[in-house]
């Protein structure tokens, strides 16, 4: 539950969003990408910068599902990076000890069940994600499969 006093985006990360050595047991279904659009305007794709914070890009990342009693998991293929949401509210990706979450609603909106927040961004110029409401929340998010196991 997000219990910050101050605005996510006035604060920048700092340092890696910091993995955990550990791995899920779960089979992954499919490989794909999260297209970004708002209000109707394509803002590009979800993608990773080199501290692992999750970012606004021309490029995709490509993803997979791991599904358990949890719920649904989003990983990098072929690495031990799992999406999630800091306690300040930025998306990254976190090792599998920290992982969480997210379920995409049927108005085609990522919901992070950790703060049960949208996925969204503060400004163009920030580039950085986030679950937060209170900002400019992204539907449709379409999920673009790119490949199966």
């Amino acid at each position: 539950m997000t219990t910050t006093a101050v605005q996510p985006h006035e604060t920048t990360p700092s340092g890696q969003f910091a993995a955990v050595s550990a791995s899920a047991q779960q089979q992954s279904t499919s490989t794909f990408q999260i297209q970004l659009t708002y209000n109707g305007i394509d803002k590009g794709w979800l993608n990773i910068d080199k501290n692992h914070w999750a970012v606004m890009s021309d490029e995709p990342l490509t993803l997979q599902y791991y599904t358990d009693m949890s719920g649904t998991y989003y990983q990098i293929p072929g690495q031990n990076y799992y999406m999630s949401v800091s306690a300040n509210d930025y998306v990254g990706f976190y090792g599998w000890n920290k992982a969480t979450t997210f379920t995409l609603e049927s108005d085609q909106q990522l919901k992070s069940n950790y703060n049960n927040q949208h996925l969204s961004f503060y400004s163009d110029a920030n580039g950085f994600l986030y679950c937060y409401d209170s900002y400019n929340v992204f539907q449709p998010v379409a999920l673009v499969g790119v490949g199966s196991d």
